[in-house]
């Protein structure tokens, strides 16, 4: 575990010294996923439907805020559309142009919810996105992850009925304009998924904000179990045919992911809570403190030892002083003298 701990306190500080590039290069990668997934899932307008367009687009959305993203996403799904019919792209650009207003005006930092939940539908992991956004979001997570439900059923609808939204003739112009409303409308499908979503983000969020030892392990297994019951209660009270085992799959999947999120996001250590009481003039304060779990990552300096070169050289030749030539001269002691 502790292999662990010194593996997240590596991780955060590479984030924060290259926070800004980590950014750059995750809005180009989710630009990709994005783009790649509507020309897959529709991909009518041969045009936008080559190789280029969406690594282009990712590039360009990399350097700019997530929001230009999601307005992208929303102008390609909406051209797809109008290339295989006239009256489902306008239909798909007046309800796109809706939940664009709504995202801006409710919940505008949060675009990348409104990007990633199609991503998780087609993925088949959609049971992730309320349990993470309730550990990491507030309650207005919703608007956005419940708008990116409505764009996955558009593109899903388009992707199912081909045949008779790209049929041409006059007679049959309000026929598929009101085919596609009545499946907005009357889908009880999406319309459950919805309030699921938003059902459980709700209580995920209030437990992990409780003041309870362990509150987001709690809040994780009550959003899991939260997301199991309302989603069978709703296929027997709305009829809808829902995959058992998928749902299962998809919350066991879901709570891994999230105990993943609690553990770089939130760990603490309850064994050293502390409950600290001190006043002022006008309040008593009652403070429950509990202690992070934090490691700290050794700093391996090394030391480049260089050794320098010897070279071979010849020895040097030290001359001597030259002596006296009276070799009775002693230093400091004059000269005799000789008789003449």
């Amino acid at each position: 575990m502790t292999m662990l701990y010194e593996l997240r306190e590596q991780m955060k500080l590479i984030y924060s010294k290259y926070s800004l590039y980590i950014h750059t290069i995750g809005k180009f990668v989710l630009g990709l996923i994005v783009f790649f997934m509507i020309n897959m899932r529709l991909g009518y307008l041969s045009l936008l439907d080559n190789f280029a367009v969406p690594v282009l687009l990712a590039l360009l959305c990399s350097f700019l805020p997530i929001n230009f993203m999601a307005v992208i996403a929303g102008v390609l799904v909406i051209a797809h559309l109008l290339a295989l019919s006239l009256e489902v792209g306008a239909v798909a650009a007046a309800i796109v142009l809706v939940m664009l207003f709504l995202y801006f005006v409710i919940a505008p930092k949060h675009g990348y919810l409104l990007l990633v939940t199609p991503v998780l539908f087609v993925l088949r992991i959609p049971y992730v996105l309320p349990i993470a956004a309730g550990l990491v979001g507030t309650p207005i997570c919703a608007v956005p992850m419940g708008c990116g439900v409505v764009a996955y059923y558009i593109m899903h609808f388009a992707r199912e009925n081909v045949a008779s939204l790209s049929s041409t003739g006059s007679e049959n112009m309000g026929d598929r304009m009101k085919y596609m409303l009545e499946y907005l409308t009357g889908n009880q499908e999406m319309i459950l998924t919805v309030c699921a979503f938003a059902a459980v983000l709700i209580i995920v969020y209030l437990i992990r904000r409780a003041s309870v030892d362990y509150s987001w392990q709690i809040a994780i297994g009550a959003g899991c179990l939260a997301n199991i019951l309302i989603f069978l209660i709703g296929d027997f009270a709305m009829d809808v045919s829902s995959s058992i085992p998928g749902l299962l799959l998809g919350s066991v999947v879901s709570a891994a992911a999230a105990i993943a999120v609690q553990f770089f996001v939130f760990s603490v250590d309850y064994a050293g809570t502390r409950k600290v009481q001190f006043e002022d003039d006008e309040y008593y304060y009652y403070v429950k403190a509990v202690p992070k779990i934090t490691i700290s990552v050794q700093d391996k300096q090394v030391k480049e030892i260089h050794r320098q070169s010897r070279k071979m050289r010849s020895p040097s030749i030290q001359k001597r002083p030259p002596q006296d030539r009276n070799p009775r001269r002693e230093e400091g002691r004059p000269a005799p003298r000789r008789n003449s």
